[in-house]
């Protein structure tokens, strides 16, 4: 037999009202490290493993929900605020016929379906490093995989081609002012 689903949702607003929050959070600790908190999906001995996802919610008369994530701060002298550390999944299966691919990490801007040319968009994907007070500004490091049979992997920079009614992006490689 299957085991249960297990919801957690608050109730839907009233006509006037807005729908509720759901905090989750592990206590202060006074001495070592504070509480972890952990969510995962199960093994699946003959199928996919479960995904996890987090679903925001659309904004019928405004801007749909953000998802913000921050990793932890710290103010001790000498020691560095939390990493994000976002990894796709391995494909452990060593065999010669078809073992396993490593899963893609994949981060696109969110559609644009307005009609109009001038004021609708897609949506950016940025990428910076942090700033500095003192010392430079954090760095990006992109590289390929490494291929330990064979090749490293391929560095792929383009623009998309263009709609009926424009020209493709430029690629800009601009350094800063000194």
């Amino acid at each position: 037999a299957s085991s249960g689903p297990f919801t957690l949702q608050t109730p839907n607003s009233g006509i006037d009202g807005v729908s509720g929050v759901i905090t989750i959070s592990t206590g202060t600790s006074n001495f070592g490290n504070s509480g972890s908190i952990n969510l995962g999906t199960g093994t699946s001995k003959s199928g996919r493993g479960g995904d996890f996802r987090l679903l925001i919610g659309t904004g019928i008369s405004g801007d749909g929900g953000d998802i913000l994530m921050f990793a932890g701060e710290t103010e001790m002298a000498g020691s560095a605020g939390g990493n994000v550390v976002v990894t796709a999944g391995e494909g452990s299966s060593d065999d010669n016929n078809d073992g396993g691919n490593g899963g893609a990490l994949q981060l696109f801007g969110g559609a644009g379906q307005g009609n109009n040319e001038l004021i609708n968009y897609g949506g950016n994907v940025e990428i910076a490093g942090g700033f500095a007070y003192a010392g430079h500004g954090g760095n990006i490091i992109q590289r390929t995989g490494y291929g330990w049979k064979t090749s490293s992997g391929i560095f792929d920079i383009a623009t998309a081609n263009a709609g009926s009614n424009g020209v493709s992006g430029r690629v800009s490689m601009t350094p800063g002012t000194t």
